[in-house]
């Protein structure tokens, strides 16, 4: 069996929270087997057709809406979509302060630079 799923699915743009149309265009290809044995007897060098236990009670929706799930992009995004001014996020890299900086000058050179605020290097203080 062979599946084709075409059309345009609206999604919204994760940086900038506009809407993003996507261009769906899946086809897969499906080999139906009755059973976990079939399954497994077949050989496992056919990457390009997929084995599926299929079933009277499967539900061909449900299949349908996994494999256009497959094609979704992890994080949607406009091609060369850049974060709205304003926003609290940058891509740029951005020095931020050392949040221990605070202890070092608090410690004021006490452990003669071993690391350790007794100078004897087991760091338990005493």
């Amino acid at each position: 069996a062979k599946l084709q799923l075409t059309g345009t699915l609206r999604l919204v743009c994760q940086r900038c929270n506009m809407p993003l149309d996507f261009e769906l265009n899946r086809a897969v290809e499906f080999r139906f087997v009755g059973s976990e044995e079939e399954l497994n007897a077949l050989p496992i060098d056919d990457d390009e057709i997929d084995a599926v236990v299929g079933s009277r009670a499967m539900s061909v929706p449900d299949w349908v809406e996994d494999e256009a799930m497959l094609s979704l992009p992890l994080v949607p995004r406009h091609a060369g979509c850049l974060m709205p001014s304003g926003s609290s996020h940058t891509t740029d890299a951005v020095a931020t302060p050392n949040p221990f900086a605070a202890l070092s000058a608090l410690r004021g050179g006490v452990g003669a630079g071993n690391g350790t605020a007794n100078g004897n290097g087991d760091g338990n203080g005493k």
